[in-house]
């Protein structure tokens, strides 16, 4: 690990800096942000230095120095982050920047989506609405019965700590 492969993995110019403690800031760009706090401490720390990529965030202890890097090139975007967890915000709004299709804006909701199925978990329970790309019929892996027919939109009930398997009919 050094800023010089870094630098040629990303595309992103790197420079490495003394290890701090990592309370770091970092969220939507343009949004005032949560802290992260690592346990302990780091030896060193790869951060971007970039001129022509747009740097976010900040490291508390080294506020010069901004943790994350979003470089576009011509065929593809880049993005570095020293930060080692980032928001479930944060994760959305990179999701959106890169086009990715949301189905969920349920916090509690995990949608784990194939070819042909879906699988659907969630930590509380109540009615999940689950948003598709085209409109799809939806059935009960496990009973056969059809959930909802022909529709972008699927609503469906669930316990708490439930995980429901579907089939996705085009």
């Amino acid at each position: 690990l050094s800023a010089e492969n870094v630098s040629k993995f990303t595309g992103i110019q790197m420079k490495e800096i003394p290890g701090t403690k990592l309370t770091m800031q970092l969220g939507i760009p343009g949004k005032v942000s949560p802290s992260y706090t690592s346990c302990g401490a780091t030896t060193k720390l790869i951060v971007p230095n970039d001129k022509d990529a747009k740097l976010y965030g900040r490291i508390v202890d080294i506020p010069n120095v901004k943790p994350f890097a979003i470089k576009k090139f011509a065929n593809y975007t880049v993005i570095h982050s020293a930060v080692p967890v980032l928001s479930p915000e944060m994760w959305k709004y990179l999701a959106k920047e890169a086009k990715v299709h949301i189905y969920s804006n349920n916090p509690d909701t995990i949608c784990y989506v194939g070819r042909d199925m879906i699988g659907i978990h969630t930590g509380v329970a109540g009615t999940k609405v689950i948003n598709f790309p085209s409109n799809a019929t939806f059935i009960d892996a496990i009973t056969n019965k059809v959930v909802s027919k022909n529709s972008k939109v699927l609503k469906i009930d669930m316990k708490q700590n439930e995980t429901k398997l579907l089939y996705i009919k085009k």
